[in-house]
Order: structure tokens, then C-alpha cells, then sequence
């Protein structure tokens, strides 16, 4: 009951009081102590930002990091993030995927030195062409492929919490299909509905505002499918009211409804509770990584997100949660050079976190301790906060991470059209 209550709360929110008499306005300066850097190298983290970084690995429950997506820099700290926080007794790995998804990525993966290979080899088989997409977001790059074999070889459990990606369709139904290997009526309708799944999604690639998930959910073929599944094997029902959940997900986004992201939100906590009920122990250590925006202790877009239930486990554990936040500076892209900070300057902002941030290393700001210098009236907040996010990142991270010049990471996978 306990659990249920975390998980359906929203009443926690994190304010700053400001004193009326603040005595140091915040500035390059002021903040410069708060600030460390650290090097990266052969998975090894050296500087006083490195011990920051491990002094909240040992200390916490839940090690939560918000990346943003698609960062060589990000998914390569990762790995060797991994590696530290297995010396703390780390447990578990929880990731934006969806939770069969998050299955198959285990068995991709049971044998550690197979992993890459066997990604490549699944990313390839299943990339639709039509959409030009991957079957398993997150995981179809090289150093992604790297960073799983990592947690595979630290004997890390992998947690799915995300919605199945909308692509998931095919090898899903695949999965389904293997686990009715036996029963020859499943089998038979697998064969109708591939020519038909492929239709669908090749009519939703062509067509705008084509009811993709609606025709999925609806097909007279697809539901028999399931129907037949479900009875031969009762552990396929799981699958098809994931898909299910999923695909309204989907449709509610397209149809702009403020409930798609809610409901999504919802099914990430409930999948974080559903995983955390299964230890053995209350208090093993989590490692998360999932984008930035489900990762902040407050509320974000009107929806507590899963950074918020595990401030709440924590709290009733009498643990602790360090949600990390990531930020950009540096950065390439087709061969350019780009800095956001100096972008930002040009629009006269004259304070904010990103002018920290190094070419050539990374960067810690210790924010849990600016945000109590702030409450105490050591700290005043720019006039303009509210404007470039300082306010918010305060409220939702404990420290913030600034990688150095950072690009795309590599893919792990051949389409079609070059084989």
C-alpha cells in the first residue's frame, strides 16, 4: 500500500525560498567553487569531479541520469559510470525501453562478448525501411551496444520502463509467434497478419494522419492473432496488452492529447514499481538512465516522472536519490563546430550553467549545494533565472553534468537499401 500511495502521489514539490537580504548575486564568480572538472580516459574518470561523481554513487540508492539522447560522450561515461557504480554494490539497470524489449536486450546479450554482433544483427533484421527507423531505440549504436555488454558483464538485471517503441511491432509479434511455436493455429495467423503489419505501417509512412494505431488495434486478423496467442500460451498476454498500452500511447500523442504524455509517465512509474517489488532486498542500489525530461525530482510538463518517484523511495527508505542532470556546450555535427553557450550569449543571457562546460573535459556543478546557499540567502538567483532553466534545474538535480566537445554516436546496424 505503501509503494501504491509513492506512486500515485503528487504532492511533493521542491520550492526555494529566497532570503530578502541575498548577499552575493549568482555569477561566474560566485559559482566558480561549485563547479569541478574531471578527465575521461581508457574507463577511467580522474579529478575532483570524478570524486564527486563516486562520492554520490557510494552514497545513494538511486543513481538517476538524464541524458540527452544520442551522445557519443554521454553513452561512453556510462560505461564506465557502470563499472563504478558495481563497486557500490549496484544491482540493477533501468532504461528508456519498453519492458519486452528490455527482455530481448537480455537474451541479445547473455553472452557479454556476443552482444554487439547479435545487436547488429537484430537492429538489421528488423529496420523499417518505410520510416527509416531502428526496432529498439537506444540501443542500436556501437558505444550503446558497448554500455550494454558492460551491465551484462557486471551481472546487472536490465529494467525496461518505457512504452514499446512504435516500431516494436514486428519483432514483438515475432516474439509472440516463438513462444506458440507449437500451436499450429498461431502459427498460421502470424502468417496473415505479417503481409498486413507491413501494409500498415507502409500506409502510415505515406499517408498524413493515417490512423496507424487504431488500425492496428482494430484489424480483425491482428485480434485473432492475439486471441489464439493468449490461449496457447497465457505468458503472451503480457505482450499484447503492453503493445496495446503502447500503441494508445502513440495515438493519443498524435491526436495532441496532454494525456498521452501523462499516461506515459504513469506506465513508466508503474513498470519502475512493478521491477523494484521483485528485490529481494528494498534497499539495492538502481542505476537509471533515461532522458533528461523523466528524470528531475519536480514536476515537469504537469506529471511527477520517475526522477520523482525515486526522490520518494529514497525518503521512505531513509536513502538517498542523486538525479543528475546533463547539459551541452560543445558539440559536432556534419563536420561544424558548434557552441550553445555562445549562442545563448548572443541573446544578452549574461549567466547560466553551460559556460562551464570545457572542450576538453567534463564538467560537475554541484547544484544540491548552490540550491542550499540559495535557501540560506548566500546565493541570489539572476533576475532573468526563470528564462534559461537555472530555477528548474535546481528544483530537479543534484548535480549537473557537462560533456566536452561531444558528436552522434555510431550506428550499429545496415539498412536494406546498403546491403
Amino acid at each position: 500500500m505503501i509503494l501504491r500511495a509513492l506512486l500515485l502521489s503528487s504532492c511533493l514539490h521542491l520550492f526555494l525560498p529566497m532570503a530578502l537580504q541575498a548577499q552575493v548575486p549568482m555569477s561566474q564568480e560566485s559559482v566558480s567553487p561549485y563547479v569541478h572538472h574531471f578527465t575521461h580516459q581508457n574507463g577511467q574518470i580522474k579529478g575532483s569531479g570524478a570524486a564527486l561523481l563516486q562520492q554520490h554513487l557510494a552514497n545513494s540508492q538511486f543513481f538517476v541520469m538524464g541524458e540527452y539522447h544520442g551522445s557519443q560522450q554521454i553513452i561512453q561515461l556510462t560505461q564506465t559510470l557502470l563499472q563504478e557504480a558495481h563497486q557500490y554494490s549496484y544491482e540493477c539497470f533501468a532504461v528508456e525501453v519498453g519492458p519486452h524489449s528490455a527482455r530481448i536486450l537480455r537474451r541479445l546479450s547473455q553472452d557479454p562478448a556476443q552482444t554487439s554482433q547479435r545487436l547488429h544483427e537484430f537492429n538489421s533484421r528488423y529496420y523499417l525501411s518505410a520510416d527509416d527507423d531502428i526496432p529498439i531505440p537506444f540501443f542500436d549504436s556501437k558505444e550503446e551496444a558497448a554500455m550494454l555488454e558492460q551491465s551484462r558483464r557486471l551481472g546487472m538485471d536490465l529494467w525496461g520502463l518505457d512504452q514499446e517503441y512504435f516500431t516494436a511491432s514486428f519483432h514483438l509479434f515475432d516474439e509472440i509467434a516463438s513462444m506458440t511455436a507449437n500451436d499450429p493455429q498461431t502459427q498460421n495467423l502470424r502468417k496473415q497478419v505479417k503481409p498486413i503489419l507491413q501494409r500498415l505501417y507502409l500506409k502510415d509512412a505515406q499517408e498524413r494522419r493515417y490512423p496507424l494505431y487504431d488500425s492496428l488495434a482494430q484489424n480483425p486478423s491482428i485480434q485473432a492473432f492475439f486471441s489464439a496467442a493468449q490461449k496457447a500460451n497465457p505468458q503472451c498476454t503480457a505482450i499484447v496488452e503492453d503493445l496495446k498500452i503502447s500503441w494508445d500511447i502513440y495515438n493519443r500523442n498524435r491526436l495532441r492529447s496532454r494525456s498521452s504524455h501523462t499516461k506515459r509517465i504513469s506506465y513508466m512509474r508503474e513498470n519502475f514499481v512493478k521491477n523494484y517489488q521483485q528485490l529481494k532486498n528494498p534497499l539495492a542500489k538502481v542505476f537509471v538512465k533515461l532522458g533528461g525530461l523523466h528524470t528531475g525530482k519536480d514536476k515537469q510538463l504537469n506529471a511527477y516522472d520517475v526522477g520523482h518517484l525515486t526522490e520518494q523511495l529514497a525518503q521512505k527508505n531513509g536513502t538517498r536519490s542523486t538525479n543528475l542532470g546533463i547539459s551541452s556546450r560543445f558539440y559536432q555535427e556534419e563536420g561544424e563546430t558548434y557552441d550553445s553557450w555562445e549562442d545563448r550569449k548572443d541573446k544578452d543571457i549574461a549567466f547560466g550553467f553551460e559556460m562551464y562546460g570545457q572542450k576538453d573535459q567534463w564538467t560537475v556543478i554541484d547544484l544540491k549545494s548552490i540550491k542550499a546557499n540559495v535557501e540560506a540567502g548566500q546565493l541570489s538567483l539572476p533576475a532573468d533565472y526563470s528564462f534559461h532553466g537555472i530555477l528548474s534545474d535546481l528544483k530537479n538535480f543534484d548535480l549537473l553534468l557537462i560533456p566536452p566537445m561531444d558528436k552522434s554516436t555510431e550506428p550499429n546496424y545496415q539498412k536494406p537499401s546498403d546491403k
